[in-house]
């Protein structure tokens, strides 16, 4: 016999406990049938077994009918660690075995799900505390004015930046057009069919149209606009101001990548898992969350794009250095993304890394 490949272990509530994350299946681990996976997964010669344990063929079966063990498994080459491997297959739906593809149209399980959700829905924006700043009134006439395949065109990665000031009005512009509440402040264009609305939307698609991502600014060199990290509200157009980041930090806290400190500003994208716990109890949502900031760091970059500046984006950094000085909660919410934007003439190789490679300027 073997044991199972997709299973992990925890102490969860003062008990052992086995997780099938293929299966999302969970089972109690006594001794005995701990020792007894411990025996067959190291081919080690079992424990004498106390007076009091189940019969050995007792606990070989029941570890059999859990899926906990079997004569076999089928191998799968994987190229990165057990975690990310977790992360993908404990994430995946898949029918039940021998079960054939449902043919009824899935609307009124949906309405039922809606129905489903519970009353305590989480904000739709956070309160925080800080000061707050008025951004100028949204004027994307710039962007009217460029058709989507040129902004396709010019956009590009950059990795050099001059620091140099950028117009509050044209960020307050690129955070409307990114992140604004562009259509109303609700769903009332769903409420009119009977549905219970909630949020609102923006210009990028958001899985349950929940808009799990908020945008925190970083300040570098705009005009107007005090240095510090900023809180964007996308309702109502504003900014809250929650903590300090000195632009000689940025790039440290992005793993070294310093040519981030000539930035105009920056956006780090936050995931708050309490909006998908809400709505989406299954481990999956995680995977849409992701998807929420890809699908506004493009919106991003094309309308940055539009107004001349140049982007960058990176998820390489240190998740819990940087949540701090957001001042955010790391069990409900999670920076999965920065992007980033500034002047520059577009060079997608940095100025240390052309001088390692030997290159010129």
């Amino acid at each position: 016999m073997k044991v199972n490949p997709d299973l992990f272990f925890k102490f969860h509530d003062g008990k052992f406990v086995v997780w099938n994350y293929r299966a999302h299946e969970q089972f109690e681990l006594t001794l005995p049938y701990l020792e007894r996976l411990y025996a067959i997964g190291t081919a080690e010669s079992p424990p004498a077994a106390p007076p009091v344990a189940a019969p050995a063929a007792q606990i070989d079966a029941e570890l059999r009918a859990a899926d906990l063990v079997s004569a076999s498994y089928p191998g799968a080459a994987w190229g990165w660690d057990s975690l990310s491997q977790i992360f993908h297959v404990g994430t995946s739906v898949r029918l039940a075995p021998g079960a054939a593809l449902p043919r009824e149209d899935s609307a009124a399980a949906y309405l039922e799900d809606c129905k489903a959700v519970g009353e305590d829905e989480p904000a739709v924006i956070p309160a925080l505390d800080g000061e707050v700043f008025a951004l100028p009134a949204p004027d994307v006439e710039a962007l009217k004015r460029l058709s989507l395949w040129d902004a396709l065109l010019a956009r590009e990665t950059t990795r050099e930046f001059t620091g140099e000031p950028i117009d509050l009005g044209a960020v307050s512009n690129i955070l409307w057009a990114t992140f604004g509440a562009v259509h109303g402040p609700d769903r009332s264009d769903v409420g009119v069919f009977g549905f219970r609305s909630y949020g609102y939307r923006r210009t990028s698609p958001s899985g349950g149209s929940l808009q799990t991502a908020e945008p925190y600014l970083v300040n570098l060199t705009i005009s107007g606009l005090p240095a510090g990290v900023y809180h964007y509200h996308s309702i109502e157009h504003r900014l809250t101001r929650v903590g300090e980041l000195p632009a000689a930090d940025l790039g440290p806290l992005l793993a070294g990548q310093n040519f981030a400190n000539d930035l105009g500003f920056a956006i780090f994208l936050v995931a708050r898992f309490d909006k998908m716990w809400w709505k989406y109890p299954h481990s999956r949502s995680y995977r849409v969350a992701l998807m929420d900031v890809g699908h506004l760091s493009q919106t991003f970059h094309l309308v940055c794009t539009g107004y001349g500046l140049k982007t960058w984006l990176t998820a390489a950094f240190y998740d819990e250095e940087i949540a701090r000085r957001l001042r955010l909660d790391p069990a409900r919410q999670a920076v999965l993304l920065m992007v980033g934007a500034g002047n520059g003439d577009g060079k997608p190789v940095s100025p240390a890394i052309r001088k390692a490679l030997g290159g010129g300027p």
